[in-house]
């Protein structure tokens, strides 16, 4: 059970974009937020998510997963991921993915690497190498999710990417299906609810993205066959924006008569 929470936590779509987009350059703000996991209300992991701007105009998005708490004793599990990608064309171009996983169980390792010239990607996964074909917006694991907030700012209601993933090609489609406010450290937010669309309903994500907090994903819920999986945010720090945190009131000393 742990594993899939952590596996599925590690799509949390934080991604950070500024209120004034340029088709000729990323609307993306470098951050890092920080976000709390839990199954069935108790705290199992969390999570630290980040994006920033390289010297060589890559930019490189990255996602940490790891298990906290008494489950660490049992389970020390460690995911981590990071997308090294262009922006052209009002879209993220991946030239590198790496994935790394330790625990008690080992460690794992998968790399893609993409060469737009020859139009194929390489995946290294179990110390063999799959060449697939490449075509014009494929992305990876993470970089789909910088292309998702870009079609949720235009207004778009569904979505379909198709992701290199583990030696093959995945069709990730999701759907908006609503909007709810929702608590946050910093008071509450308006959020559009969107869910990932699959061919069954035995595991049914929904993500809740904040527009004015530059649509990050602020709380992430996975059903899976009636166990609740959640991670909601903790921490936030976005380049530009200056966020206060809304103080907790304090708990009343005495029961109330």
């Amino acid at each position: 059970m742990t594993r899939p929470l952590l596996i599925a936590l590690s799509l949390l779509a934080s991604v950070l974009l500024m209120a004034t987009c340029q088709a000729d350059e990323p609307p993306i703000s470098s951050y890092k937020a920080h976000f709390e996991a839990k199954v069935a209300g108790f705290k199992m992991g969390e999570i630290e998510r980040g994006l920033r701007k390289l010297d060589n105009g890559l930019y490189d998005q990255s996602s940490l997963v790891y298990s906290t708490g008494l489950l660490s004793v049992f389970r020390p599990d460690r995911f981590e991921e990071h997308s090294y990608w262009r922006w052209v064309d009002n879209g993220p171009v991946p030239e590198r993915y790496t994935y790394h996983f330790s625990g008690n169980k080992g460690e794992f390792y998968e790399e893609l690497k993409f060469d737009w010239e020859k139009m194929q990607v390489q995946s290294l996964r179990d110390g063999k190498t799959t060449t697939l074909p490449l075509e014009k917006g494929m992305v990876d694991k993470l970089s789909y999710q910088i292309a998702l907030v870009r079609d949720l700012r235009a207004g778009k209601k569904e979505f379909l990417y198709k992701v290199a993933d583990r030696g093959d090609i995945r069709h990730i489609r999701y759907k908006v299906v609503g909007t709810d406010q929702i608590d946050t450290p910093w008071g509450k937010h308006q959020t559009v609810k969107v869910k990932r669309q699959t061919l069954t309903n035995e595991r049914v994500t929904t993500l809740w993205f904040a527009p004015d907090l530059d649509y990050m994903v602020i709380k992430l819920v996975q059903d899976d066959n009636g166990t609740e999986m959640s991670a909601s945010i903790t921490d936030l720090r976005i380049e530009g924006m200056n966020l206060v945190k809304v103080p907790k009131a304090a708990e009343p000393i005495w029961p109330n008569d």
